[in-house]
C-alpha cells in the first residue's frame, strides 16, 4: 500500500432554514467559487456564494414535468448536468438558461442499472458515471459518446474523483482504488465518510466529525 502524507482539521457548520433551507439536499458541486446542492424533493438546486448566502433557486423538469434527480455536476463551461431515476437520463442545462434538455439516454445501454451512484466530470469534460450495484464505471466523451466501462474491486463504491489523467473510487469505509489499478485503504480509524473532492493534488475527506487532507502528490 502506498504511503501517504495526512493532516487532519475540525469542522462545523450547516445552513439555514426558511425560504432558502435545504429539504432534501442529494448532492452537492461547485463552480468558479461558487456552490450548487440539488435538492432532489423539492427538485430544484440552490446556489450559495463562498459566504453562504443565498444567490438562486433553479427549478429542474422537462416537458413531463419534474424530474427529482439524485446526483449532478457542472462541467468546465459550467453546464449543469443531473442524473434522474424517474427517466434513467441525463439532462443539461446551458449557463445562464433556465431550460434542460436530455444529454445522455441510459436506457440506451442495457447494462446500465438504475443505481448510479456519482456523476463527475474530468478537466476535458470526459464524464464517469458510476454504477454501484455493477461496481462499474461507464466513461463518456464530452459529446456523450461511451468510451470505456472499467470494473471496480472494492465493495460498495460511492464516490468518484478526477485526479490528474485518472479517477479515483472510493467507498464509505475508506477503501480506495485508481482506475485499473490495485486496491488499497486510507488510515482513517474506522471513520465514516460523509464526502470527498480532489483539489490541487490534496484530497479531502469529510468524516462525521474531521476533515483529513490527504496529499496525493507523495503516494509511492
Amino acid at each position: 500500500m502506498g504511503q501517504w502524507v495526512t493532516d487532519s482539521v475540525l469542522v462545523y457548520g450547516g445552513f439555514g432554514t426558511g425560504e432558502t433551507g435545504l429539504f432534501d439536499p442529494a448532492d452537492m458541486a461547485s463552480h468558479h467559487l461558487d456552490l450548487f446542492i440539488l435538492d432532489r424533493s423539492e427538485s430544484r438546486i440552490s446556489r450559495f456564494d463562498t459566504k453562504l448566502n443565498f444567490i438562486q433557486s433553479i427549478p429542474l423538469s422537462d416537458d413531463t414535468g419534474e424530474l427529482f434527480p439524485t446526483r449532478m455536476s457542472l462541467d468546465s463551461r459550467g453546464r449543469i448536468n443531473i442524473y434522474s431515476p424517474e427517466t434513467h437520463a441525463i439532462y443539461r442545462m446551458e449557463p445562464n438558461s433556465s431550460r434542460l434538455h436530455r444529454f445522455i439516454d441510459l436506457n440506451n445501454y442495457p447494462a446500465a442499472e438504475n443505481c448510479v451512484a456519482s456523476l463527475r466530470f474530468a478537466r476535458n469534460d470526459q464524464m464517469a458515471l458510476l454504477i454501484d450495484c455493477m461496481n462499474e464505471i461507464l466513461l463518456f466523451t464530452r459529446s456523450g459518446k461511451l468510451e470505456r466501462r472499467f470494473r471496480v474491486d472494492i465493495k460498495n463504491p460511492i464516490f468518484i474523483l478526477s485526479f490528474n489523467h485518472t479517477w479515483m473510487i472510493l467507498n464509505k469505509r475508506g477503501d480506495a482504488q485508481f482506475l485499473g489499478e490495485y486496491p488499497f485503504i486510507l488510515p482513517l480509524k474506522d471513520s465514516v465518510i460523509l464526502d470527498v473532492v480532489v483539489d490541487e493534488g490534496f484530497l479531502n475527506i469529510l468524516t462525521e466529525n474531521e476533515l483529513v487532507i490527504f496529499n496525493l502528490n507523495v503516494r509511492q
